[in-house]
């Protein structure tokens, strides 16, 4: 059997594997006990704000028996920024399961374990005591002078546009405005996927062979700028699939090998659900954009 055959047959089975376990056998368990009030320490890791509020993803640091981060829903002020060290207290929610009124379940717990999130809370009372100053800090500092930047010199909605084109931020977008993109089939211009990383990929590399780096060099320039950018934006799943993507179809030629787009999707779809197995059924964004390149990968033959 050819060796790329024999790649196909073990990455269908590996995924067909693990999709088959998440849905029938596979369960969350822990020793913490939900639906307590504590007090307790907590970095903030990540922030999302929406039109009605903050969520802020929290990583706890004295919170016994407790691994992963909690998702804290908070109101527009104060606001809080990424390294903030807080002192918390709230009762932590175990997500459950959603019903619609059609009866129909979404496992929101298994939703948000994608994303190491394993606890909910709503408006805790919280005291910022430091702050944790390192890379991340940092770089979303320098997130936050683009954030306002934009704010003072763009008027809305390009405003709140801009920021989701650029900086992955599409929670401000009113929703007159992101129901008519949908309604023309454009949202994908607002979200940060694979047409922007092409382009952005496109433009440096252009630029570096421009002013005399080689092709070999330039390609580990771009993986530094891509993992600084996706670092800025909170690397999201859409940005971090292009980017492996692209990445894998670069590597092939430099490593005098061809880069055939097949197998580099399907080795792109392994390295993600080896990583995190939750994507391969919970997110639906890693579903469409997998079978939507697939489509074309396969369409372009024709």
């Amino acid at each position: 059997m050819a060796r790329s055959k024999l790649f196909l047959l073990v990455s269908l089975l590996f995924l067909s594997a693990n999709f088959i376990y998440l849905l029938y056998f596979e369960s969350i368990s822990s020793d913490f006990i939900y639906d307590h009030f504590f007090s307790f320490q907590g970095v903030v890791k990540a922030t999302d704000k929406k039109l009605t509020g903050w969520n802020l993803i929290i990583q706890p640091q004295d919170l016994a028996n407790y691994n992963g981060n909690l998702l804290i829903y908070m109101p527009l002020y104060p606001e809080y920024r990424v390294g903030d060290i807080l002192e918390l207290s709230c009762k932590i929610n175990k997500p459950e399961i959603l019903v619609d009124e059609d009866g129909k379940q979404f496992n929101y717990e298994k939703y948000l374990a994608k994303d190491n999130i394993y606890g909910t809370c709503y408006r805790p009372r919280i005291k910022v005591i430091g702050q944790d100053k390192n890379i991340s800090f940092y770089l979303f500092k320098a997130k936050d002078y683009f954030w306002q930047s934009l704010n003072n010199y763009l008027v809305e909605p390009a405003s709140s546009l801009s920021k989701a084109i650029l900086l992955a931020a599409r929670r401000e977008i009113p929703d007159s405005i992101r129901n008519t993109f949908a309604r023309v089939g454009l949202s994908h211009m607002i979200a940060i996927s694979g047409l922007h990383m092409a382009i952005i990929v496109w433009l440096l590399q252009s630029f570096l062979i421009a002013i005399g780096i080689s092709r070999k060099l330039s390609l580990w320039f771009l993986l530094i700028i891509l993992i600084l950018y996706l670092y800025l934006i909170g690397f999201p799943s859409s940005a971090i699939r292009a980017s492996l993507m692209i990445f894998l179809v670069l590597l092939g030629p430099l490593l005098g090998r061809s880069s055939t787009s097949i197998y580099s999707l399907i080795l792109a779809a392994d390295i993600f659900v080896l990583i995190n197995p939750y994507v391969l059924l919970y997110d639906i964004g890693f579903q469409l954009s997998f079978l939507a390149v697939l489509g074309l990968l396969w369409y372009v033959k024709f």
